[in-house]
């Protein structure tokens, strides 16, 4: 099985550089440069979290394809944080939720009207 050789970290990273993001990005790698421009260990909270929630159902949580469910999504990840320890309410704060209008408004992301 793969858990007798490889650890949950290594597990995790390979998951992580295999599933669908949307947008034709199949790992975190290519999703965090397509839709934030940076590289993954550079994303803040809010675009760390943004992006958590999009393997669920890529076709309707990627951030370009409809804005308002990605965050519901994101809020779902962040409350599932919280309840594992991982992140506080004052965290969540930090993060921007709920603040940002729409995919848009996003300064520090790449932004291409012709995909909304």
């Amino acid at each position: 099985a793969l858990e007798k050789e490889y650890s949950k970290n290594e597990i995790l990273e390979l998951y992580v550089n295999t599933i669908y993001f949307g947008n034709g990005y199949y790992c975190i790698k290519d999703a965090s440069e397509g839709y934030f421009g940076k590289a993954p260990e550079d994303m803040d909270d809010y675009e760390s979290t943004l992006l958590a929630g999009v393997p669920n159902a890529p076709s309707k949580y990627a951030p370009t394809v409809n804005p308002a469910l990605a965050a519901k999504r994101q809020e779902q990840v962040l409350e599932r944080l919280v309840e594992c320890g991982l992140f506080t309410d004052q965290g969540i704060s930090g993060t921007g939720c709920g603040v940002k209008a729409g995919w848009s408004d996003l300064p520090h992301c790449i932004y291409n009207p012709l995909i909304i």
